[in-house]
């Protein structure tokens, strides 16, 4: 083990770490589809079998990741037994496991990468030691950065709720109207909910074409959907917000999601989508009648008969935590991104003058610059765990305002208090 650690600085295991990372909270975004999903099944094996066998061995660290891979992916209450600690829901796939033929690569890349470098003589020893010192850096941040990748994988899409049925003083919905789909059932207004199955479900309730959840919910508008209390006001699922109509009065929005509150959910990981709102119904309970809407991917919204809007679970999908603001986020996110740049050239800058004055510093420079990215590097990993395990924004912001001015301030004072290396003598 003493040496294989210098597999975490080769290029195969950084650029899989680095794929990983862009795939799982980039491209998943921005082009949603099963390329990008089979891409972090690919990279994934190769990350976590290069660090299983830098612990156990080439072989036993890549057959150990196979299997454990192919379980993941297999068995249904491995996947959620593993979703904490992945950072999110993972979806069994048995297609999936295409993604284990890199691993034959990563197997020979491991065999062929250069083994321990020779002890150099005293005397020529100060350049490969710190070559070496540079190899173990390297291969240290890329160990961090592929933990940080493998734990805080962008979570699977929550089921979406379509549809709202009552019958007597029950209210139906379900994912999708199919009969291998959950539905779910809410006896109390849709305060709670719980599954039923189908068989369960009375007629009235099932669509005669099951509902599409994807047709309109992130690109067009859906028509309204109005529903009437007994007392005469209306309300309209409008898609973007849900409307209210006082009897002989006109329309006007009830409950939405501002701009701020949408940045806080995309943040957590939650993000709203452009128009959330696609169903409405009216349901009676014992002490007045509630109005119950879904919220696409979110649960429910409910107005109850005091009057106040709440958000409500539907079964394994939760409300977006909107709490909380993410404007010194905003701030705090660019002055981490211009920090490292700034430290460097400040560094640089410092060596520079004091080189010009003739005060020679040996490797000072360098390490100085290398103080300043692991301050930088951090502030990713702590925009990274923040996010993952949805840290309060101010928190985070804090945080990154913290390493940044580390990033800046700490390489000036490492030259500073450098000791000055005397010239040699002739």
């Amino acid at each position: 083990m003493r040496e294989r650690w210098r597999w975490c600085g080769q290029w195969w295991f950084l650029g899989s770490v680095a794929l990983l990372a862009i795939n799982d909270h980039v491209l998943k975004d921005t082009f949603s589809g099963w390329w990008t999903g089979k891409l972090s099944d690919v990279a994934g094996p190769v990350v976590v079998a290069t660090l299983l066998a830098v612990v156990v061995g080439r072989t036993a660290g890549t057959v150990t990741a196979a299997v454990g891979f192919a379980v993941l992916k297999t068995v249904p209450a491995v996947a959620a037994l593993a979703a904490p600690v992945l950072g999110g829901v993972t979806l069994t796939d048995p297609t999936d496991l295409v993604g284990l033929i890199a691993l034959l690569p990563a197997w020979h890349f491991m065999e062929r990468s250069p083994g321990p470098a020779p002890s150099p003589p005293l005397a020529t020893g100060t350049g490969s030691n710190r070559t070496a010192r540079r190899q173990r850096v390297v291969a240290v941040a890329g160990a961090l950065s592929a933990v940080v990748a493998t734990t805080a994988t962008s979570p699977a899409e929550p089921p979406t709720y379509v549809g709202l049925t009552v019958v007597d003083s029950h209210i139906y919905t379900t994912e999708s109207g199919y009969d291998d789909t959950p539905w779910a059932r809410s006896d109390d207004g849709g305060l709670t909910w719980e599954p039923v199955p189908i068989v369960d479900v009375p007629d009235v309730a099932r669509p005669e074409e099951p509902p599409d959840s994807t047709s309109t919910s992130t690109t067009l508008n859906p028509p309204p959907e109005e529903a009437c209390r007994s007392d005469g006001w209306c309300f309209a699922a409008t898609g973007e917000s849900i409307d209210e109509k006082p009897p002989g009065g006109e329309w006007r929005r009830s409950f939405w999601f501002t701009d701020t509150q949408r940045d806080v959910a995309e943040y957590r990981g939650q993000g709203i989508r452009m128009f959330p709102f696609n169903a409405i119904a009216v349901v009676p309970t014992d002490t007045g009648e509630n109005v119950v809407g879904t919220v696409d991917g979110h649960g429910v919204v409910i107005l109850t008969v005091d009057g106040e809007w709440q958000q409500r679970p539907v079964l394994e999908t939760e409300p977006a935590d909107i709490s909380d603001t993410v404007v010194p986020l905003r701030y705090a996110k660019w002055i981490a991104i211009a920090a490292g740049p700034l430290g460097v050239a400040l560094a640089l800058v410092q060596a520079w003058r004091r080189a010009k004055r003739g005060i020679r510093t040996g490797g000072a420079p360098f390490l100085a610059v290398l103080v300043g990215l692991v301050f930088w590097s951090a502030c990713l990993v702590v925009w990274s765990i923040g996010t993952w395990q949805r840290w309060s924004p101010t928190l985070v912001a804090v945080g990154l305002v913290v390493l940044a001015v580390g990033a800046v301030v700490a390489p000036q004072v490492y030259l500073r208090r450098g000791r000055r290396v005397p010239d040699r003598e002739v």
